[in-house]
């Protein structure tokens, strides 16, 4: 009976071998989740995201494979090329599960029958086709308005002191604006302010705890009042995860 095996090469599961019966078969999900075929650990694999990629049937190639990247935060690689969505999956191509992340080979046992190299209709000067994918973006500095990503700590207390001094320059235009007689654009002007002001701020907490590798949920703890002083310091003076983790590629280094 066919089967695809999964051989993997590096990571946690090194040296493991996976076999995956084609009777029957539907899909294959890789990735941290409990009920992932290819399940990965969850707590040491933090490069590979819980639903990562899955292995389909080629629609167009009943004996043909494809892995498609399921929007994953540190991206899929075929042979060392990036992939964006589906890609075609050939027998001893090897897999590679985030930047530096775990890597595994994909078989098919019994292995497919040698095709005979089949004639390119081109010219002889021409270069053959080649797999090739665009430049990985980097995922360390988004917007500022984004909850996504990382940012370091150079960033964050750029950030703060930006908003300190429109603070500052907000608070006087809204006091000569209240002196001068128009409360209700004053009042309609600070309004605005503190919403910008408290959604760039949780969207800097956010991305710095990101950057520890830590949940964004970690802002809930601003409701204890008594722990901003210690949160502060942590978000502001606390350095990164070296290299990527599972919310993006180090800021230091794409800086």
């Amino acid at each position: 009976m066919q089967s695809i095996v999964i051989r993997h090469l590096s990571g946690t599961k090194g040296n493991q071998v996976e076999e995956v019966s084609l009777d029957g078969f539907r899909d294959i999900l890789i990735g941290r989740e409990a009920h992932a075929r290819i399940q990965y650990d969850a707590d040491r694999e933090d490069l590979v995201s819980r639903k990562h990629a899955s292995i389909v049937r080629d629609p167009a190639d009943p004996d043909g494979f494809l892995l498609t990247d399921l929007d994953s935060r540190n991206g899929t690689a075929i042979n060392n090329q990036r992939i964006f969505g589906a890609s075609r999956l050939r027998h001893g191509d090897r897999v590679q599960l985030g930047l530096s992340g775990p890597e595994f080979s994909f078989e098919l046992s019994p292995p497919p029958a040698a095709r005979p190299t089949r004639l390119a209709e081109l010219p002889l000067t021409t270069p053959p086709p080649v797999r090739e994918a665009p430049a990985v973006p980097a995922t360390a500095e988004t917007s500022v308005w984004s909850f996504e990503g990382r940012i370091g700590r150079g960033t964050f207390w750029g950030t703060w002191l930006v908003l300190m001094l429109v603070g500052l320059a907000v608070g006087l235009i809204v006091g000569g604006l209240s002196a001068s007689g128009g409360q209700a654009l004053a009042i309609l002007l600070y309004v605005a302010w503190i919403i910008v002001a408290c959604w760039l701020s949780l969207a800097m907490q956010v991305k710095r705890w990101h950057d520890m590798d830590h949940s964004g949920l970690m802002v809930l703890w601003n409701f204890t009042i008594v722990a901003i002083p210690v949160l502060f310091i942590m978000l502001g003076c606390v350095p990164g995860t070296d290299g990527p983790n599972q919310y993006g590629s180090d800021p230091l280094r794409n800086a």
